[in-house]
């Protein structure tokens, strides 16, 4: 009975009809290599609109930073639209304790807004560009698309 309960819970708690994009992709478990870009591609937009863009990250307590500076390359279309943006996690707080997680932290950083129309679709490369080659601890990058107008 208690498994039950919880899987009909489970679904209820993930829905956000406002994400229209959310994968992850897994990281070699011996470290995120600078060179080891990362891609993933969306199913075409149903409606125009303003998208909130974020990155996701999942690291352990192998992570050896504070921060870590990500570079997003999008590409959309038809019509062609490409940016990149350079984002930085923040990954511990004013206490310098890693956030949102016991063993594996969990982070979200927008990485800004864009104009989008019905009919494009998406895909995204991903790297970091921090100045260590190898990277521990990382374990999961992502990208979240949300309509947000």
């Amino acid at each position: 009975m208690v498994h039950a309960a919880g899987l009909f819970v489970l679904p209820l708690s993930g829905c956000d009809t406002d994400t229209v994009f959310h994968q992850y992709c897994h990281v070699a478990p011996d470290g995120w290599e600078r060179n080891d870009t990362l891609r993933l591609y969306t199913d075409t937009l149903r409606q125009d609109g303003t998208y909130q863009l974020s990155v996701g990250l999942r690291c352990n307590d192998d992570y050896p930073y504070k921060n870590i500076w990500i570079v997003i390359e999008n590409q959309f279309a038809p019509p062609r639209l490409a940016w990149r943006d350079t984002v930085e996690c923040q990954l511990v707080d004013s206490l310098n304790r890693m956030q949102r997680g016991i063993r594996v932290y969990q982070y979200d950083t927008p990485s800004g807004c864009r104009q989008l129309k019905k009919g494009q679709a998406g895909r995204f490369r991903v790297w970091h560009c921090m100045r260590q080659e190898n990277l521990p601890g990382i374990m999961d990058v992502g990208i979240r698309i949300r309509r947000v107008h």
